[in-house]
């Protein structure tokens, strides 16, 4: 609208200058790039254009200052990786025009430091959720509180939520299996409850082998080694589910059966918006295959706790 605005006025004053338009299109051009008003001195070469369409020097700061200004827009919007190869783009120009060189130049670093500083979270939300695969619960939580300072931390606000969430329920599920008492650690339970507890434990501890695939660092492996979990947690939920369909009266189970159908929508509805939010970026499949993991190991320990007997 703004760029629209300027366009307009500039029209209307340039055209009552009769046939020198050309010439003050181009000074005043000029002049708003000296300003640093680029998009008056956008609508003035466009003018200037208008007026001699093969014209070499308005084209080329017309075609500068319209790159410019998507280099612009991508920075707004945090694409680092098109603000990345558009300001490339400018600066190989030879003829770059000065008062946007420096602007250019700007805008890379900052599109490379914030890239860099995107990458280097997402490993370290990587490294947490090893950690949790491990059981190391005190370490993750230390590991995500050290997060809180950083300036990007609210860009993968909901990948922290969620490995908070495992934390969380990790630290009690410890804290509840210290304070059983001795003489009932001893006493072997025939419950469905507790072998099926047992088998969430085991599972808990079942990722060790995944971890060359998480070091290894490229996003093949992270997606590869994502599928492995939820695999098993997958596995595990319908193994669940099974065996309350064994246990729970008819009314019951049919409450649940509508219970797990709308939780299967809205998982896979969660694993969707994260995998759209990523917009076709390599890590898109990575978080996709991990939002199902962790909302289906949610949903076994709460199949468990609160359904089984």
């Amino acid at each position: 609208m703004k760029y629209s605005i300027i366009l307009i006025l500039m029209i209307l004053f340039l055209a009552a200058c009769g046939d020198n338009t050309y010439d003050k299109a181009m000074k005043q051009g000029y002049a708003a790039l000296q300003k640093e008003e680029f998009d008056k001195a956008t609508a003035s070469f466009q003018i200037a254009l208008d007026e001699k369409p093969e014209d070499e020097e308005a084209s080329k700061a017309y075609e500068q200052l319209t790159l410019f200004k998507e280099v612009s827009k991508a920075n707004d919007e945090k694409d680092w990786d098109t603000a990345v190869k558009k300001t490339d783009q400018l600066l190989k120009k030879k003829d770059l025009l000065p008062p946007l060189k420096q602007e250019v130049e700007k805008y890379k670093k900052t599109a490379i430091d914030s890239k860099e500083q995107q990458s280097t979270l997402y490993n370290q939300l990587e490294e947490i959720k090893a950690l949790i695969n491990k059981q190391d619960y005190e370490e993750a939580e230390k590991r995500l509180e050290g997060l809180k300072d950083e300036k990007s931390f609210e860009n993968e606000q909901q990948k922290v939520n969620e490995l908070s969430a495992s934390v969380k329920a990790g630290l009690q599920n410890k804290t509840k299996e210290e304070t059983v008492q001795p003489e009932e650690k001893k006493t072997e339970s025939t419950s469905k409850k507790d072998e099926y507890l047992q088998k969430l434990a085991k599972v808990e501890s079942s990722f060790g082998d995944l971890d060359p695939l998480y070091e290894s660092g490229t996003t093949y492996d992270f997606k590869e080694a994502e599928g492995e979990v939820y695999k098993r947690w997958d596995a595990l939920l319908n193994d669940i589910y099974g065996e309350l369909k064994k246990q729970l009266p008819a009314s019951e189970m049919n409450k649940l059966r509508n219970e797990q159908r709308q939780w299967i929508k809205d998982r896979d509805k969660q694993a969707d918006e994260v995998l759209k939010s990523y917009e076709g970026g390599s890590f898109g499949g990575v978080h996709y295959l991990s939002t199902l993991g962790q909302m289906t190991r949610e949903r076994c320990y709460q199949l468990v706790n609160n359904y089984m007997k």
